[in-house]
């Protein structure tokens, strides 16, 4: 397996935890999406991910992209030890705190989209993002969620998804 990551992209976190955590081995490869390298738009790249995202995961000569999208692969290409809860309904939420931390949270804390805000028509967005940083705590709180990240006693997806973002929030 190789993934192409981002070393501070939480999507790329995501997967790096989840590969982790069930013992895979994958060769990490590097691409800088920094404005002055913007590897994430050469030729080379958008070969392999016409979207210019990271994480991009390469199992069997398939590229599969999103972050959550590989966890899902992951877990049932590799089901051992799981990510999800047991239960149909335990699964529901983890899958949802998940996604609302990838579509609702994470995305004003995307350095692509944070670049586009500064200074535009959007810019109250950016401002708002700003005045409420711990937003993603307050959607895990709410949820029920010890304070140790977890849904349950099982480690879970959305351990995986919150980790990066808490440690955004905290620094």
């Amino acid at each position: 397996m190789k993934l192409y990551h981002y070393f501070r992209s939480s999507a790329s976190y995501r997967v790096r935890i989840a590969l982790n955590l069930k013992g895979l081995a994958f060769e990490a490869l590097a691409v800088d999406l920094r404005p002055a390298a913007s590897e994430q738009r050469s030729a080379a790249f958008l070969a392999i991910n016409p979207e210019g995202l990271v994480p991009v995961l390469i199992d069997g000569g398939r590229a599969f992209t999103q972050s959550l999208a590989i966890i899902e692969y992951l877990e049932e290409t590799c089901p051992q030890p799981p990510l999800l809860p047991r239960d149909p309904a335990g699964r529901a939420r983890v899958r949802a705190l998940a996604l609302a931390i990838a579509c609702e949270i994470s995305p004003l804390n995307n350095s692509g989209v944070l670049a586009y805000l500064r200074g535009g028509p959007l810019d109250g967005l950016l401002r708002l993002a700003e005045l409420h940083p711990d937003t993603p705590v307050m959607v895990y709180q709410a949820s029920g969620a010890s304070v140790r990240y977890r849904v349950t006693e099982e480690t879970t997806t959305v351990g995986g998804s919150t980790y990066p973002v808490l440690e955004f929030v905290e620094s």
